[in-house]
């Protein structure tokens, strides 16, 4: 196994207080290697899933981050949880409804955000440029 595969399929909470003030985009070469290594989903799903979500962005400002994923945005409270993970709460829509947020968003030890599904199924966001 490359040490690049296994820090995908190792990568877990590793950072707990760094700072991650800022955008973060998704990668999407990275999103796809970590869907397909963690099998959760086909590598034609996956390219579709890296397809539909490409463009999304995390925004961190202060205690809140923005979930940009198109049309329906959601912003969140946020702070870093007892295992290193990022918590997040109070999560709204644009219309300040009350909205579900991604399951958990862990940083890894390679530097990216992993945003994480329920189903184990994750994109991986970069720091933007």
């Amino acid at each position: 196994m490359s040490i690049a595969l296994a820090s995908v399929l190792l990568a877990g909470p590793a950072f707990a207080g760094a700072d991650i003030q800022g955008e973060w985009q998704v990668d999407r070469a990275l999103s796809l290697l970590t869907l397909t290594a963690t099998k959760t989903v086909s590598a034609e799903e996956a390219a579709g899933v890296v397809a539909m979500f490409g463009g999304s962005t995390l925004t961190f400002e202060g205690e809140k981050v923005k979930v940009g994923f198109g049309p329906a945005p959601v912003a969140c409270a946020w702070a870093w949880g007892e295992a290193g993970e990022i918590r997040l709460s109070s999560c709204l829509d644009k219309r300040k409804q009350p909205a579900p947020g991604p399951a958990r968003l862990e940083l890894s030890a390679d530097g990216t955000i992993r945003l994480i599904e329920e189903d184990g199924s994750a994109l991986a966001f970069r720091r933007g440029r």
